[in-house]
């Protein structure tokens, strides 16, 4: 320990309290404009140091059987995200999943204490004094003996605008390439719209189409095409999109040379499958499985592995089908719209609306064509709770296409821009994993006396 610094415990430098919260707590909530501030967990910010407003309030009446706290107060999290600190910008009551600390000011910087909290070797005791196996949390003895070290207040605050300028800093670099990656991201899909929109003259031409097989039926009405998902037939409720995508002939005219078909059509749709969770032997084989997650790292690209496989076990017991390299997938339940295509055979779950493209239509031209979408897609989604695109819309999904040659140079032009999406995503990231090493690095430097 540096000359003139002392370790000390929290319950030594603060006086600890918890939060509460009334039960029921629906019973409690209210829109009132007498209601009292609310304060959760999920009023934070990622990466925030204030608490400044609230999602919800409760009836005065409440107030009682909770912890009400002042703007100033000093909290922490005792539970699920436990041991991150937070200053309040607002008053209300504290939910039981905080801890409110009361520090003796004489004797502490309330930043300082602030930047102590989130150095990596105090949360290091959080984390081994965090009691519990399944739900981790805090409580005010737990709290009390965590130890951090305390300088004089001249030294406390001599760190504080160290940090201070260094943070700020830290986060502007963050906040810049965060910035760079929307404009990128936004480049990316105002180039995918420019193609796409059934507006567009772009890759217009006066050829005529690649010969499609004609439609069943007339032109509001669905084919009846087999496909491998199953269940209801495909829907006969039209669904207009903007974007070179309909439920239904939408009677939108194709630009010259492209052409609406029916995507059963074009593509052998397949669904997903998960096997039983309670047989631990249909898992961990060479089956890639794709889930939600992976689907969201792979947006918009060739996905090679995934988080989980499954096995030929799995496989032969479950409804779970392997499907070709070059399947196109899009997420459609709970995150609808993440499309990726396999690089490899894979399966997938039952979270998936899934393509095997046939000689007329090209897999990546079909994953830049969903992807245009953006949150447009949701317009092909129903559902009260969580939005969902249900196998009859898809089956009934048409797509406004030109001959496959052209498909192709449209691939080409848009998987540059891709790229440099991807690669802009790449280095945000990388930027992001070093700015947040730097910062690590400068608290423990702070809190051992090494800061100059």
């Amino acid at each position: 320990m540096k000359a003139g610094w002392e370790e000390i415990a929290l319950g030594d430098l603060c006086s600890i309290a918890r939060g509460g919260s009334p039960r029921p707590i629906k019973a409690f909530l209210t829109d009132a404009d007498d209601g009292i501030n609310w304060i959760k967990i999920g009023d934070t910010q990622a990466g925030g140091r204030y608490i400044e407003k609230t999602a919800e309030r409760i009836k005065p009446e409440g107030k009682s059987k909770s912890r009400y706290v002042e703007p100033g107060a000093f909290l922490l999290s005792n539970s699920m995200s436990f041991g991150r600190p937070y200053i309040l910008r607002t008053s209300g009551c504290i939910h039981d999943g905080w801890l409110v600390l009361d520090p003796d000011y004489r004797r502490v910087d309330q930043a300082y204490l602030y930047y102590s909290l989130i150095a990596p070797e105090t949360f290091a005791q959080f984390d081994r004094a965090a009691a519990g196996s399944t739900v981790r949390n805090l409580n005010t003895t737990l709290a009390s003996k965590v130890t951090i070290p305390l300088p004089p207040l001249a030294e406390q605050e001599r760190i504080v605008a160290i940090l201070d300028e260094a943070f700020e800093g830290l986060d502007r670099a963050k906040a810049n390439a965060e910035a760079n990656l929307a404009s990128a991201r936004e480049i990316y899909l105002s180039a995918l719209r420019s193609v796409f929109d059934n507006r567009s003259t772009k890759w217009s031409n006066d050829a005529a189409p690649d010969e499609i097989e004609p439609q069943q039926g007339s032109s509001g009405t669905a084919s009846r095409s087999t496909t491998k998902t199953g269940g209801r037939e495909a829907t006969l409720r039209a669904i207009s999109g903007s974007y070179s995508l309909s439920v239904l002939d939408a009677g939108i005219s194709p630009r010259p040379g492209w052409q609406w078909t029916q995507l059963s059509k074009l593509a052998r749709m397949e669904s997903g499958h998960t096997p039983s969770r309670r047989k631990p032997e249909y898992w961990g084989g060479d089956v890639p499985w794709i889930g939600i997650k992976d689907a969201r790292a792979a947006h918009g690209r060739v996905i090679d592995e995934t988080l989980e496989q499954t096995n030929e076990l799995g496989v032969a017991n479950s409804s779970t089908r392997v499907l070709p390299a070059g399947t196109v997938c899009l997420s459609r339940t709970a995150s609808v719209g993440y499309v990726t295509v396999m690089g490899r055979p894979m399966a997938t779950s039952q979270d998936f609306v899934n393509w095997v493209c046939r000689d007329a239509l090209e897999p990546e031209f079909l994953m830049h064509l969903l992807m245009a979408q953006g949150d447009e897609i949701l317009r092909f989604a129903s559902g009260s709770v969580h939005q969902t695109i249900y196998f009859p819309e898809a089956k009934a999904f048409h797509i406004c296409h030109p001959p496959v040659s052209v498909q192709r140079e449209i691939c080409s032009v848009l998987r540059d821009v891709s790229e440099r999406t991807i690669g802009l995503i790449e280095a945000k990231d990388a930027a992001s994993r070093e700015l947040d090493r730097l910062r690590q690095s400068l608290l423990a430097k702070a809190f051992a006396g090494e800061l100059t």
